[in-house]
């Protein structure tokens, strides 16, 4: 586990630099890594000879195996510039790339570092890169509409894709999952992690007529899994969630998300209320004890959920994952350790016995490399319960 605090990873605000990263193997022999970042994230800087501001983000990288680290097989950098007056600091998602030297066959580590020269500000992280079979996620690449790079393949049913693989292509096999995920269990349940089982809906065989890919619409919400081989679950998933994902507006699914701080009578008088926009916003002006406040505590919870959608969306939407549940109800932590295969958050102090701690282990998941499952504790019960009666008092933990 790093002994470094990376709680900025999670935290709300939106200048933090946080970029996104995606690796394509672009052939046998080198792959390519594709860098997105919000112009928000960056400072942008004027010189007395320029009339225009600047951002400028050094991007580097290093490769070397996983079980050696020490020994460099590719290393580089990149500097990403992006120019903007004045008057027009709208947000922008800049995206830049690098192609680095990585053969077939072998898994390796790409360690990266961002350092934004004018915030002097940095983010480092580190990517498997898979090139031990042709059928994983990295052979395959998603555009949108525009033709841009997606880094969250997260459609609506009104919006087409282009997903394109890296080898001559004839057909493609695509499995659908019905979105059907409950949300996660408390951290102190004793019962079994429900397991997701590669079970399709349906299946459909997709011929390809030229240049390896193709164009798709997920029309339902639930999972679109793309395989070229189905004799193993390798490949790539698209997901749709629903026309206002990461967004929730929807009354059905702000009803759904409050399953964490209600009672399980409070949520089923909602859901099977007549009104149930009504019923809801009755919910929380009885636990904020008027309207004002109301308002306020909503704007607290519903950011906790979109936010948690953003950072931890899966299989399924990022709320109802072990990390969504202890986001939404306990909020960003103070303390964020990890590495390629862990996690751990403390709320509160380092080594105080009034801190808690929540540990999560990443999952093997064919759909998603952002899967990580809590490891449950009785001894978080305490803990659980203060923090929902806080929010049930009207206030925001």
């Amino acid at each position: 586990m790093s002994s470094r605090n990376v709680s900025y990873i999670y935290s709300k605000e939106s200048t933090t630099l946080f970029p996104s990263f995606l690796v394509y193997h672009t052939n046998p022999n080198y792959s390519t890594l594709y860098i997105e970042v919000n112009s928000k994230q960056l400072l942008y800087a004027k010189k007395p000879s320029h009339d225009n501001y600047k951002a400028n983000l050094l991007v580097k990288y290093k490769l070397t195996l996983p079980e050696n680290q020490k020994d460099v097989l590719d290393s580089g950098s990149v500097i990403l510039e992006h120019l903007s007056d004045e008057y027009d600091q709208k947000e922008n998602l800049l995206i830049g790339k690098i192609h680095f030297n990585a053969i077939s066959g072998k898994k390796y580590l790409l360690q990266c570092f961002t350092f934004d020269y004018n915030r002097e500000q940095f983010f480092e992280t580190k990517i498997t890169v898979d090139k031990t079979s042709p059928h994983t996620s990295q052979n395959f690449i998603v555009f949108d509409s525009s033709g841009k790079v997606c880094f969250y393949p997260y459609f609506s049913q009104h919006h087409r894709f282009t997903l394109k693989y890296n080898r001559p292509l004839t057909e493609v096999y695509v499995s659908y999952f019905e979105n059907k995920f409950p949300p996660a269990l408390p951290p102190f349940s004793t019962e079994p992690t429900p397991t997701f089982a590669f079970k399709p809906n349906r299946r459909e065989t997709i011929k390809i007529e030229n240049d390896s890919s193709f164009t798709y619409f997920a029309e339902e919400e639930g999972v679109f899994h793309f395989q070229t081989d189905t004799s193993t679950y390798d490949g790539i998933s698209v997901f749709n969630f629903g026309n206002k994902f990461p967004y929730i507006t929807e009354p059905e699914k702000m009803i759904e998300s409050t399953r964490y701080i209600s009672s399980k009578n409070e949520y089923d008088n909602i859901s099977t209320s007549n009104q149930p926009k009504t019923a809801l916003d009755l919910f929380w002006i009885s636990i904020a004890g008027n309207y004002e406040r109301g308002r306020q505590i909503i704007k607290e919870y519903y950011t906790r959920v979109e936010n948690a959608n953003k950072l931890f969306s899966s299989f399924q939407e990022g709320w109802k994952t072990d990390r969504g549940i202890i986001y939404v109800v306990f909020g960003s932590p103070n303390l964020i350790y990890k590495n390629e295969y862990s996690e751990k958050w403390v709320y509160g102090e380092e080594n105080n016995s009034l801190s808690v701690v929540f540990e999560f282990s990443k999952a093997t998941n064919p759909f998603s490399e952002n899967d990580y499952i809590l490891i449950r504790n009785p001894i978080h019960k305490n803990a659980w319960y203060r923090t929902v009666e806080a929010w049930r008092q009207g206030r925001i933990y």
